[in-house]
């Protein structure tokens, strides 16, 4: 049974964008995502949103595990081929089929799906009254499709874009498709983002990136940045002691999420620059919380007994056991999309307490965030990996970084203060 702010009626076309909405009507909000989970943090933060006479209903597929109470959209998922050749080994004609069928993504099935669903249901809210606001969450891109096909189709509806990845600017998310798609692929970007009524960003910096890339009018993009919740801070919990002195051997890096996702994320350089600083004498060891490939392939530190991969946890856990490192590692190669976005684990370690070791762009997003909050070192990634870990670390002392902790600036990103923004965005009433 589909959950529904009122009964669905037919679908009879076009609904006229003229509608007769009190401002304290019903307030409809229906979040579409194929990733709709403790993974998608930005995602269930707004789901906790007190907005007055409203009512969230994600949207997702029905083989994904739904999200605790909440009210959500399962949509079916139809058996493909490609499922098939998967199973029996053929990834890469599975692959092949894939992106001959599917546009921009196999997601599409899912995005097409799921327009047909919500259309019932946003034709007879709409005609009672009810404000309705879609949301759609990138990645995957292929959600675009539902919301600009429900936009085209009810105008009164207010179509918000949570643009977590631009494909314009990730190398590792664009080479997905192959070189003959990739310029479809920025052209639907484009296209789609233009279309929807606010399109919200993890910083200012990729604001500006897509007024330069793509020519989206700058007064429907909202910066609204990553941020930890009250149930994350830990920074005023005592650790339990290792029993070292500060600075004693080992020193322990923690690393919370995917450490493999090149050409952003190097991980093997990564292990090859602390190989080397191990071979300088400095003691260190790593612990890498939850990265996908290591879970897929926990072989491949077998070489490397001083790196300790701990499988996917739920997030407090992950939290908690990211606490046992003395400091946190944070990385980013030199890129376009490294320049501008706010890391996603950044807010949690902010809240972690833990002193902040940040190899990235001198001249990036993330920098400016560590360097103002005072959380940690920044290190540039131009620079050699090797020597400046070396630099760091022989001569890291906890007390050291703590003492350059700033209070205020770090609560800029607790989710007390996050959550007006997004208040603010669903509150509007831009369409009709």
């Amino acid at each position: 049974m589909i959950p529904r702010c009122s009964p669905a009626q037919p679908d009879q076309g076009r609904f006229p964008v003229e509608q007769d909405v009190t401002p304290d009507a019903p307030h409809c909000v229906y979040l579409i995502s194929r990733f709709a989970s403790e993974a998608n943090r930005r995602l269930m933060r707004v789901l906790t949103l007190d907005s007055p006479n409203t009512t969230f209903i994600v949207v997702q597929e029905k083989h994904r595990r739904r999200v605790a109470g909440v009210r959500s959209i399962t949509i079916p998922r139809r058996p493909q081929p490609s499922s098939l050749m998967r199973a029996l080994g053929l990834r890469r004609l599975a692959g092949l089929y894939d992106q001959t069928m599917f546009f921009p993504c196999v997601g599409a099935a899912f995005a097409h799906r799921a327009a047909g669903i919500l259309s019932q249901n946003i034709r007879e809210d709409l005609a009672a009254g009810r404000r309705v606001t879609v949301m759609t969450f990138v990645p995957d891109l292929s959600t675009l499709h539902a919301g600009a096909s429900l936009k085209a189709k009810f105008p009164a509806v207010n179509w918000i874009v949570d643009c977590q990845i631009v494909y314009a600017l990730d190398d590792h998310h664009l080479q997905r498709a192959t070189s003959r798609r990739q310029e479809r692929v920025l052209s639907f970007e484009a296209t789609q983002l233009a279309a929807a009524d606010t399109v919200v960003v993890e910083s200012e910096a990729v604001k500006q990136a897509l007024i330069d890339r793509h020519s989206i009018a700058e007064e429907k993009i909202i910066p609204i940045p990553n941020a930890f919740g009250a149930e994350d801070w830990m920074a005023d919990t005592p650790r339990v002691s290792s029993g070292r002195p500060d600075g004693a051997p080992p020193l322990r890096l923690g690393f919370l999420g995917s450490f493999f996702k090149p050409p952003k994320v190097p991980g093997e350089h990564m292990l090859q620059a602390l190989e080397a600083v191990r071979a300088r004498g400095i003691d260190v060891t790593l612990t890498i919380i939850g990265d996908k490939y290591l879970d897929a392939n926990p072989s491949y530190l077998s070489d490397r007994p001083w790196v300790e991969h701990v499988p996917r946890l739920p997030h407090a856990e992950a939290l908690q056991r990211l606490r046992n490192s003395d400091a946190l590692l944070l990385f980013l190669a030199p890129c376009e999309w490294a320049n501008v976005l706010m890391h996603a684990k950044l807010p949690y370690y902010m809240a972690a307490g833990l002193p902040i070791l940040a190899i990235v762009p001198a001249r990036s997003n993330t920098a400016d965030i560590v360097s103002t909050t005072g959380t940690g070192a920044v290190v540039d990634s131009a620079d050699s990996w090797e020597d400046a870990l070396t630099r760091c670390l022989g001569t890291w002392r906890a007390t050291d970084w703590q003492q350059r902790r700033n209070s205020a600036e770090i609560r800029r990103y607790a989710w007390d203060n996050v959550q007006r923004l997004w208040l603010r965005i669903l509150s509007s009433r831009q369409p009709g």
